[in-house]
């Protein structure tokens, strides 16, 4: 290339440069927001602006930067004419596909006509907009609990009127480590040109500075400088920083002098100053608690050292960890803690030396001599005991939260994606913890005698694993001859071939095909029963299932509703001349019928607008819908046998909180341990089936609600005839 052809080509480059600068201070393309955040499901629009005027057409491009799939773009492509005016407007919708976070660009052809640079925005999307508010809550208390735990300690040095037993190496590295961070959160907070910096650096990022974190660094800051100062006020005996100590002090000092000259003089950037500061910070979270530790050891004794500053940092510590758990599922970015473990790790250390502590103050140096000017009032001038269990209790909540958090938000159960769901989710939580609860205390109670009933007919539906296999083995060996309804009904013989002792039964078992979610199966089962039997004296509707996604029954039914009650419904009343023929010939007793409900029934009400969850859907609100009209329809019938002098009567019972594959769409399929070990086992959940079945103390005593064996509170609308009947009545029509 010659002389002539280069000096053409610069200066070509030369005015070509100072055209896209003059078109880009002339017009620009924008979007109404940068920072968008979605709810899976939800749709938000931002408006694209032209600023400025624009001479030729253009063809705007709009994509996902990453391709992860997470947001749908309308329109993905669009045209802006030639001429348009100045503040021309479009909208542009944004669809959350998945959870995540993703980053939109644009671009804008031909090139270099027009300022696209502002083309871009980053979308959050999240699983649940009242998990956001949780994590919201839950970062202002860890906040809160953090920022006050500096206090306890200097309350109990004005107390005692001394600083023995608090060591002078921990504050000193404490002092600095704050320090610093104040230093960070200020300078990139407030100080424009380090601003700038970081956005030169980072120029879709966002300044990961917020107003709350220069607050802390700044009150920690001067807090443990009082603190300090207090060593120089009080009784400290031979205490001082030690030599160690004052070294690493001395390094510190020395890399925050070197990077601090090299950045006055520009040989570094201030930004990476201040991220050197970070570091530093980061290092005496590592180390700054081992001093303290040493020291109890050695005195074998924490008296000095405030545990209520232990007990709010261990509380903060463990309610940061459940915020980015709970981030980490609502925002799918597990990788924030499991690929990049520093935050989550040094908070996972801090709670680690806080456990440290609390086992030297509870445990190991509990009966430790305090002396006779000294307080053990850390929080309050209270009774000192009472304080420390007060405190000691603070860090259970947090625990189980974070417990809860890690196990449930991983497993395959649906989530709550918005509050009514969160607070379905609270409740059948609840319900099934007191019921827990209830089935310890009511062991005792939860037995059944069995009864001989030799040539009496039995019809169970689901009776081929589970609950239904025990109950179905006690019944035989009652001698009584059992119809069982499956939906394969040579799996289910194989199944209960395999299980039962044959030598020690005399009852017999047949079996027909009977799925209670397909209507038509329900009747070809009714008509099987009632070819093979003129008489029955017990009906078990047993099958079920729990908490599935939604689904709709080939009837055009919402699934859990359609197996769990309707096709119960169904077969209770194409067997009711048989049942009625039952009860003519069955030994004086009542012929009974057995619907196996739940607990979770009273936490809800039927919605007649909605009866089959097509407006709204929660697997576990569902399921509980189903089990309170099973319930219902138990009080129904028993009004019916009453009115009609029938010798029938109808029971429902909740069998207990029991390890079965009904929990496979529940929360404790990641965790089947905790199931093996609370909850009961299938011959054990079998037990109150069984009594409601045949035992003689319920012997016309029809329309109770049972659990454990033991007549039990059931929903306030199962004693509303009107309410009962409307059920009933809806369901016929």
């Amino acid at each position: 290339m010659n002389l002539k052809e280069r000096i053409l080509l610069q200066t070509f480059a030369v005015l070509t440069v100072l055209n896209v600068v003059c078109l880009q201070d002339a017009t620009r393309l924008s979007l109404s927001s940068n920072d968008l955040t979605l709810v899976v499901g939800e749709t938000k629009n931002l408006s694209l602006t032209v600023d400025g005027s624009l001479n030729t057409s253009l063809t705007i491009y709009l994509y996902e930067d990453d391709g992860h799939g997470l947001i749908s773009i309308t329109p993905n492509q669009l045209t802006i004419p030639a001429n348009s005016q100045s503040n021309w407007t479009q909208e542009i919708s944004f669809f959350g596909e998945n959870p995540g976070h993703a980053e939109i660009v644009g671009n804008a052809t031909p090139v270099a006509v027009i300022d696209d640079s502002n083309l871009f925005v980053r979308i959050i999307v999240a699983n649940s907009s009242s998990i956001i508010l949780i994590s919201f809550i839950v970062g202002w208390i860890y906040f809160v609990a953090w920022s006050i735990s500096f206090y306890p300690q200097i309350w109990i040095n004005i107390k005692r009127k001394s600083v023995v037993g608090l060591n002078f190496d921990f504050l000193a590295l404490n002092l600095l480590g704050h320090t610093l961070y104040a230093l960070f959160n200020c300078s990139l907070y407030w100080i424009t040109t380090i601003e700038d910096e970081y956005f030169q650096r980072f120029p879709r990022g966002v300044n990961p500075v917020e107003l709350n974190d220069v607050f802390f660094s700044i009150h920690a800051s001067l807090i443990t400088a009082f603190t300090i100062s207090q060593c120089f006020i009080y009784e400290r005996g031979e205490q001082r920083v030690s030599n160690i100590a004052r070294g690493i002090l001395g390094l510190f000092f020395t890399i925050i002098i070197v990077t601090f000259i090299c950045s006055a003089v520009g040989v570094w950037h201030w930004l990476d100053f201040l991220n050197t500061c970070s570091y530093i910070k980061l290092a005496i979270t590592l180390i700054k608690y081992v001093p303290q530790a040493v020291m109890n050891y050695r005195r074998k004794s924490t008296v000095g050292w405030s545990i209520g500053n232990i007990i709010l940092d261990f509380t903060g510590g463990l309610l940061s960890m459940l915020q980015m758990i709970l981030n980490s599922y609502n925002y799918n970015d597990w990788q924030s803690i499991f690929g990049d473990p520093t935050k989550f790790g040094l908070g996972l250390f801090s709670v680690l030396f806080d456990i440290v502590f609390m086992l030297q103050h509870y445990v190991f140096y509990r009966k430790s001599k305090i002396p006779p000017d000294s307080s053990r009032s850390d929080l309050t001038g209270m009774d000192a005991e009472k304080m420390e269990k007060m405190a000691l209790a603070l860090f259970i909540p947090p625990l189980a939260m974070i417990f809860f958090a890690f196990y449930f938000l991983r497993s395959s159960k649906e989530m709550p994606k918005n509050w009514r769901e969160f607070v379905v989710e609270l409740k059948i939580q609840a319900s099934g913890t007191q019921g827990l609860a209830e089935d310890t205390i009511m062991r005792y109670w939860n037995k059944v005698e069995l009864v001989k009933r030799p040539n009496k007919i039995a019809v169970m539906t689901g009776g081929n694993r589970g609950i239904g296999l025990c109950v179905l083995e006690k019944l035989l060996k009652c001698d009584m001859t059992v119809m069982l309804g499956g939906r394969n009904p040579e799996a289910s013989k194989k199944s209960v071939e395999s299980y039962l002792n044959e030598e020690l039964i005399k009852g017999k078992v047949f079996y027909e095909k009977c799925d209670t979610g397909d209507m038509k199966s329900v009747k070809e089962f009714a008509m099987k029963v009632q070819e093979k039997f003129p008489a029955i004296h017990l009906l078990i509707n047993n099958a079920g299932v729990m908490c599935t996604p939604y689904k709709e029954s080939c009837d055009g039914f919402e699934s859990q509703m359609a197996i769990n009650y309707l096709g119960h419904f169904l077969l209770t009343h194409l067997l009711m001349p048989q049942l009625v023929v039952g009860s003519n010939n069955n030994d004086g007793r009542n012929v009974r019928i057995v619907n196996v409900s739940s607990c979770v029934h009273r936490l809800t009400d039927i919605d007649y607008s909605d009866f089959h969850c097509q407006k709204f859907y929660y697997p576990a609100d569902a399921y509980n819908k189903s089990k309170l009209a099973q319930v219902l329809f138990t009080k129904s019938l028993e009004r019916f046998f009453s009115e009609h002098e029938l010798k029938i009567q109808s029971h429902s019972l909740h069998p207990g909180v029991v390890n079965t594959d009904l929990f496979e769409h529940s929360s404790t399929d990641y965790i089947p341990w905790i199931r093996k070990i609370f909850f009961k086992t299938p011959e054990e959940g079998s037990r109150t089936v069984v009594y409601a079945a045949i035992s003689p103390k319920l012997e016309g005593d029809g329309g109770t609600y049972l659990s454990n064996c033991t007549k039990w509170n059931y929903h306030k609308s199962s004693d509303d005839p009107v309410e009962c009947e409307k059920l009933f009545n809806f369901t016929y029509d």
